[in-house]
């Protein structure tokens, strides 16, 4: 059974054939580094298993902050990716974007999402006094686990009554390298499917066709497969049950609270300041919940 992770740049990795996937990239101060992977019409999905679309993935240099002034730059080029992908995935400007939260907020490893809504500037309850505001709400989804309600459900029922012009889904990734984990942020305009990377995804996929509108997602790594992980100690696939072929493990380093705090301040901060830029990068650090 193939592998399969969240990280379009990972997954490309492993490819022999890379037709389709044209890949640029850029270094910048702090060790900070973008990767800029588009995957064309002629990569075939069902093989790579890695959807058309854009993805740009800005891998910093570690974890947790060395400095004020390397987060703070790291922000900036996060919101920049964003706000590139966001333009080329929009043909007008948005007046109203709608940010879901998925995954399991009562989980570490997959918080991301829910805590992320909490930072949100929800503009939407004042946008009419201010014009030159772009209306902003936040919404945590959950899982159906907790909830019986399925994500997909939820996002389009929420689609339905606020009607925004951009849908934007923050979520936990999967990747294939320990390295990757609360450093590579993914923004890709190819949708989501809620639980993919775990081998366990939602019924439907979240993205332009099934909702009507564009569908940005942004997450980051939390955890790696643990076959992916021996497979690469071992140098061969090793013998599993072929009755459970898709059975796996997934794991965590032990500091993950630190790390999730740290990229749930980045990609609140990055979000905010990339939808309204003109209330200035300190101001919008200063206004965050």
């Amino acid at each position: 059974m193939a592998l399969r992770c969240d990280l379009a740049v990972d997954m490309a990795e492993g490819l022999d054939d890379k037709r389709g996937f044209l890949c640029n990239v850029i270094y910048g101060k702090y060790n900070i580094k973008r990767e800029d992977v588009t995957v064309t019409p002629a990569n075939s999905e069902s093989k790579s298993g890695v959807a058309r679309g854009r993805y740009v993935t800005v891998i910093r240099g570690n974890a947790e902050k060395r400095s004020e002034d390397e987060k703070k730059y790291f922000i900036k080029v996060l919101a920049k990716a964003i706000s590139d992908v966001l333009s080329s995935s929009v043909f007008k400007k948005p007046f109203s974007v709608l940010v879901i939260g998925l995954g399991n907020g009562y989980m570490t490893a997959d918080a991301l999402g829910k805590r992320v809504c909490e930072k949100i500037i929800c503009t939407r309850s004042f946008v009419k006094d201010c014009d030159s505001l772009i209306s902003v709400c936040s919404f945590a989804a959950s899982v159906a686990g907790i909830t019986g309600i399925d994500s997909f459900e939820v996002v389009c029922g929420l689609k339905e009554q606020v009607n925004p012009d951009v849908v934007i889904c923050v979520d936990s990734l999967s990747a294939f390298r320990t390295d990757r984990i609360g450093r590579a942020f993914q923004i890709s305009n190819a949708g989501i499917r809620a639980g993919g990377g775990s081998g366990k995804p939602s019924k439907r996929k979240i993205d332009e066709e099934t909702l009507g509108v564009p569908v940005l997602s942004v997450g980051v790594p939390f955890v790696v497969s643990a076959r992916k992980m021996l497979q690469d100690v071992y140098g061969e696939e090793l013998n599993y049950d072929p009755i459970f072929p898709e059975e796996d493990m997934f794991v965590t380093p032990r500091d993950v609270d630190g790390i999730l705090n740290e990229c749930v301040d980045v990609i609140s901060a990055a979000l905010n300041y990339a939808l309204n830029p003109q209330m200035g990068f300190e101001q919008t650090l200063s206004m965050m919940p």
